[in-house]
């Protein structure tokens, strides 16, 4: 199983569980994020992502950064409406500082098959994006409507793909096929007039330089519309 996103031209999506857990954890090692945090007070700067579904349970993803060497606690929430209204789940996840600082993944159990959830994290008087999933088909399905994406390089263009897909309601999960992010240096592959640099500008060799890569990913909007709106299903091992 896969989880996360990425982008096919200029698009992007979700997606399982080994993987999904491989990236989440690639994504918590990073030592300083806040370059990429779209606000300082806010966070929640990566959005919310979801993946690798079963009939009655789904992964839901966050990465949660408050500058605080101490234990935080991030409140999660799952209903059956945007407006929360309908709770269904609901707990609490302790961030404990150290090499995984950051990362709140949650399995949440006790679900109804085939079905459309939403979910959000809070911390304080902060409140993440409201993502929405949907669990797997329970036994055999005859028909699914999948959403496929690859070959998402920052310096290449514009993720507009990610932006349509998030505007969608009858997709019921998109597959990544790969390329999440390229490993060159700045301006070697791809036309990058558009000024979207990569960072660092050097070829990523060292962990430090890989998280950095993968957070500047992140942290475009239009990756994450996509990933609050849809379930991205990963299909490449993420290195960490």
């Amino acid at each position: 199983n896969y989880f996360r996103s990425m982008n096919i031209g200029y698009s992007t999506y979700p997606a399982p569980r080994s993987s999904v857990l491989i990236l989440i954890l690639a994504l918590t090692l990073v030592p300083d994020l806040n370059a990429y945090s779209q606000a300082s007070s806010n966070p929640f700067p990566f959005g919310v992502a979801s993946g690798d579904p079963m009939a009655d349970r789904v992964l839901i993803w966050t990465y949660f950064q408050c500058g605080t060497p101490t234990e935080q606690a991030v409140q999660w929430e799952v209903a059956a409406d945007s407006l929360f209204t309908k709770p269904v789940q609901s707990g609490r996840f302790t961030v404990k500082p150290g090499m995984y600082s950051g990362r709140v993944l949650i399995d949440v159990t006790g679900l109804s098959a085939h079905t459309f959830y939403y979910y959000r994290f809070t911390w304080n008087k902060y409140t993440s994006l409201c993502g929405r999933t949907k669990t797997a088909p329970a036994g055999a399905c005859r028909n699914l409507k999948l959403a496929v994406v690859s070959c998402q390089n920052y310096e290449a263009g514009y993720y507009n793909a990610y932006a349509h897909l998030a505007g969608r309601d009858d997709i019921d999960a998109v597959l990544h096929l790969g390329d999440y992010i390229y490993e060159y240096p700045s301006g070697y592959y791809g036309n990058s007039s558009t000024g979207r640099k990569h960072d660092p500008l050097h070829e990523i060799v060292t962990d430090e330089d890989y998280m950095h890569r993968y957070m500047q990913y992140r942290s475009d909007p239009e990756l994450q519309s996509a990933e609050v709106r849809q379930r991205l299903e990963h299909g490449e091992q993420v290195p960490v």
